[in-house]
């Protein structure tokens, strides 16, 4: 088997996890970044459970697929991820049209997320 999608994987799952941890620990400076505003403690509590929790467990069970099964398991997981992203996106573009800066960007990013996870389920064949 190829060595791309682990190396994925890990890329994957080390960024996830990453920034899950950013959102933990500066949640109200990290969604300042995309203009959003965190008043009050039930915003920050939401952030930290969505944009923190949630990142940093998708991050550790990418790194955590070790074994052949679980790396194909893993690689269909993050290509929903990025095709949900992707797509709502999108959909944001459509109804209020094109973002600020760094809206291109995450885009272009989620995009190369896709691709690359498109070119791992290949690999694992």
């Amino acid at each position: 088997m190829s060595a791309y999608p682990r190396i994925l994987l890990a890329v994957a799952g080390l960024s996830f996890a990453g920034l899950g941890v950013a959102f933990l620990i500066w949640p109200t400076e990290m969604v300042a970044n995309v203009d959003i505003h965190a008043t009050s403690a039930l915003a920050r509590n939401d952030i930290r459970a969505v944009y923190g929790g949630l990142e940093v467990a998708l991050g550790v069970t990418l790194l955590g697929a070790r074994e052949p099964v679980a790396q194909g398991l893993a690689i269909r997981l993050l290509a929903l991820l990025f095709c949900g992203l992707v797509l709502s996106r999108v959909l944001s573009i459509v109804v209020d049209g094109a973002p600020a800066d760094p809206g291109a960007l995450l885009l272009a990013l989620e995009l190369s997320g896709l691709a690359a996870t498109a070119v791992a389920f290949r690999k694992l064949r």
